[in-house]
């Protein structure tokens, strides 16, 4: 008899448990608001101790300056004695990249660490900036070279070097993580068409197109994935996922458009697509088993999505109001799922097993 009711009690409980786990996971976002006296704010980067770095106008500066959102709190990073600047990477130490305008007026790419902006020069031409910091605080972007070109580089302890390109003129790197590994888009020669590439160990290896068009790769994750988006046979921006062999086409929500811009550890991709029969442009998290989730806007119709951490947490901009065209930073966070109704019959018939079970026990407590 206490094995019946050790069984029954034990169906009872794993009702419950698929219960509290089942259905889609839901996400809510976040209004991290402007700096003082601003009203449009943007968030570019997250950090896995959900640290978000981006740009807002403030008092005083229609361009706008670079922030860090922590705490509750969005802190002005400030410039190199120009007047704007902003943020587009943080790392898990704090380490922050970005771009800051001098008080000669050019934009040069920076490291915000320890309370200091410490300007990282160019390639020989007049601006530069910072687009990717990993947690070796190596840092990635684009600068003008001494022959007016524009190249991808990487900075390492100060040192910044011309990645080169894919036979073109023009590169940008996007992107680095923890191995080392560098993401971005570099022109072929005759700069008419854009592949996507991965730097290592000092060679740039060309992802290819997809289809007849090119390519453009936005991040990398420790596992070697990369996101981005290309134009698809109908000239239409659609997104992809790179899985170290082959590129897959992520879809959208509905729409004929999407960008993917970021990616971490879990190979979730987050970026925005335009809406099915709408004008409107909704952020989005994506994986290989669940496929697009619309993560929707602070209240407008749109919002776009930049940056991802490992935990899930997006960060973009979105248009806080149907009638104001301006936008405001966001994060997004994870909330508990719904139970789906497969899950809410396994709880009712737990909860039915196990109150027979302590009816039959009472009973035969009585007897």
């Amino acid at each position: 008899m206490r094995k019946h009711l050790i069984a029954t009690a034990v169906i009872a409980a794993a009702g419950l448990a698929m219960a509290g786990t089942a259905g889609a996971t839901q996400y809510k976002m976040i209004d991290l608001g402007t700096l003082p006296g601003g009203i449009d704010s943007t968030a570019r980067g997250i950090n896995d101790l959900g640290q978000v770095v981006g740009s807002s106008d403030t008092t005083g500066s229609i361009l706008g300056h670079a922030f860090v959102y922590s705490g509750g709190t969005m802190h002005d990073l400030g410039t190199l004695g120009g007047d704007g600047s902003g943020a587009y990477g943080i790392n898990n130490l704090g380490q922050i990249t970005g771009y800051a305008n001098t008080s000669g007026g050019d934009a040069h790419a920076f490291v915000y660490s320890g309370g200091v902006m410490h300007d990282l020069g160019t390639l020989g031409g007049a601006s530069s900036a910072g687009l990717g910091i990993n947690n070796a605080g190596q840092v990635v972007g684009y600068s003008g070279t001494a022959g007016g070109q524009q190249h991808a580089f990487i900075d390492t302890g100060g040192v910044m070097t011309d990645i080169g390109t894919l036979g073109g003129t023009i590169s940008e790197a996007d992107g680095i993580n923890n191995v080392g590994q560098v993401v971005g888009t570099a022109y072929l020669a005759g700069n008419t068409t854009e592949h996507a590439f991965i730097y290592s160990g000092g060679i740039m290896q060309d992802l290819g197109g997809l289809g007849s068009s090119g390519t453009h790769g936005t991040a990398i994750n420790d596992l070697g994935q990369v996101a981005g988006y290309y134009l698809n046979s109908s000239f239409q921006q659609a997104a992809f996922f790179y899985d170290g062999t082959k590129m897959i086409d992520i879809g959208t929500l509905g729409g004929t458009y999407a960008i993917a811009y970021g990616i971490n550890d879990a190979g979730q991709v987050f970026g925005y697509s335009d809406i099915a029969g709408d004008s409107a442009w909704h952020a989005y998290i994506w994986d290989e088993a669940t496929g697009m989730t619309d993560l929707g806007t602070l209240g407008g119709k749109v919002a776009w999505g930049y940056g991802v951490n490992n935990l899930g947490q997006g960060v973009g901009q979105s248009l806080y109001d149907p009638n104001i065209d301006y936008g405001h930073a966001f994060m997004t966070t994870e909330v508990a799922g719904v139970p789906e109704p497969a899950a809410w019959a396994m709880m009712l018939v737990g909860f039915g097993a196990l109150g027979a079970a302590l009816r039959r026990r009472r009973t035969l407590v009585a007897a």
